[in-house]
Protein backbone atom coordinates (compact mmCIF):
# COMPACT_ATOMS: atom_id res chain seq x y z
CA UNK A 1 0.00 0.00 0.00
CA UNK A 2 1.35 3.54 -0.02
CA UNK A 3 4.34 4.99 1.74
CA UNK A 4 4.15 8.63 2.44
CA UNK A 5 7.14 10.73 3.64
CA UNK A 6 6.61 13.32 6.14
CA UNK A 7 9.29 16.04 6.83
CA UNK A 8 7.61 16.45 10.71
CA UNK A 9 5.82 14.17 13.08
CA UNK A 10 1.97 14.67 12.12
CA UNK A 11 -1.77 12.95 12.81
CA UNK A 12 -2.92 10.52 9.78
CA UNK A 13 -5.67 8.91 8.91
CA UNK A 14 -6.36 5.96 6.30
CA UNK A 15 -9.19 4.56 4.60
CA UNK A 16 -10.15 1.91 1.87
CA UNK A 17 -13.05 2.88 -0.29
CA UNK A 18 -14.78 1.22 -3.23
CA UNK A 19 -15.52 1.73 -6.46
CA UNK A 20 -18.10 3.98 -5.17
CA UNK A 21 -16.51 5.86 -2.45
CA UNK A 22 -18.07 4.22 0.24
CA UNK A 23 -15.93 3.40 3.30
CA UNK A 24 -15.39 0.07 3.46
CA UNK A 25 -12.67 0.06 5.94
CA UNK A 26 -10.54 1.98 8.90
CA UNK A 27 -6.88 1.47 7.80
CA UNK A 28 -5.46 4.22 9.90
CA UNK A 29 -6.07 6.81 12.57
CA UNK A 30 -3.32 8.20 14.70
CA UNK A 31 0.41 9.53 14.65
CA UNK A 32 2.81 9.09 12.49
CA UNK A 33 6.83 10.42 13.10
CA UNK A 34 8.85 11.81 11.21
CA UNK A 35 10.12 9.95 7.55
CA UNK A 36 8.52 7.17 5.26
CA UNK A 37 5.47 5.53 6.36
CA UNK A 38 4.02 2.37 5.33
CA UNK A 39 0.19 1.65 5.66
CA UNK A 40 -0.98 -2.09 5.42
CA UNK A 41 -3.77 -3.50 5.01
CA UNK A 42 -5.33 -6.75 4.84
CA UNK A 43 -7.75 -7.60 1.86
CA UNK A 44 -9.06 -11.31 2.92
CA UNK A 45 -12.41 -11.34 2.90
CA UNK A 46 -13.18 -8.45 0.39
CA UNK A 47 -14.38 -8.78 -2.70
CA UNK A 48 -12.16 -8.97 -6.18
CA UNK A 49 -12.34 -5.64 -7.87
CA UNK A 50 -10.85 -1.67 -7.54
CA UNK A 51 -10.66 -0.12 -4.04
CA UNK A 52 -9.02 3.64 -3.12
CA UNK A 53 -6.73 4.07 -0.33
CA UNK A 54 -7.34 7.51 0.94
CA UNK A 55 -4.82 8.71 2.98
CA UNK A 56 -4.50 12.23 5.23
CA UNK A 57 -2.59 13.56 7.35
CA UNK A 58 -2.32 17.52 8.49
CA UNK A 59 -0.53 18.52 5.02
CA UNK A 60 -2.07 16.53 2.28
CA UNK A 61 -4.57 13.84 0.74
CA UNK A 62 -2.96 10.84 -1.09
CA UNK A 63 -5.19 9.09 -3.16
CA UNK A 64 -3.75 5.12 -4.31
CA UNK A 65 -5.56 2.79 -6.77
CA UNK A 66 -5.56 -0.70 -5.63
CA UNK A 67 -6.73 -3.45 -7.64
CA UNK A 68 -7.62 -7.07 -5.50
CA UNK A 69 -7.90 -10.35 -7.82
CA UNK A 70 -9.49 -12.82 -6.78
Amino acid sequence: FPSHDTDKSSTASAWLRDIHGSTVKEIFNGSTSEGVQTIFCDLEGFSAGTYFVVLRNNEKTIVEKVVKTR
